[in-house]
């Protein structure tokens, strides 16, 4: 029996593992169009990934450091694109000045 859970349980991380794949390809097609969507929830399994896919766990892993370090910077660069943006009034009421993209908040 341990045999068979011990199957089952790598095919569960495999197909989690293919999944966040997918996923990560997504984010980072993205990403190279500046058009990234929420990413979709994964479930991850119970416990740990089992050794034989330890290499691509550390594969997965260091993608997605570089996809992080990817999306943080385009979130600096579009800031930085907000902030160049000239300072306007609002249409109507106060004549209070306001800028563009004062409130904006890109998470990663």
């Amino acid at each position: 029996m341990a045999g068979t859970e011990r199957s089952a349980d790598l095919a569960t991380w495999q197909r989690y593992f293919n999944d966040l794949d997918s996923t990560m390809h997504d984010f980072e097609v993205g990403l190279s169009q500046n058009n990234v969507s929420p990413l979709k929830e994964l479930r991850i399994p119970p416990g740990h990934p089992p050794e034989e896919l330890r290499e691509r766990s550390s594969e997965l892993y260091a993608r997605i450091t570089e996809l992080e370090f990817r999306a943080r910077f385009l979130r600096e660069e579009i800031r930085a694109e907000a902030a160049r943006l000239p300072r306007g009034r609002a249409p109507s009421g106060p004549k209070s000045e306001w800028n563009y993209g004062s409130a904006l908040d890109i998470n990663t």
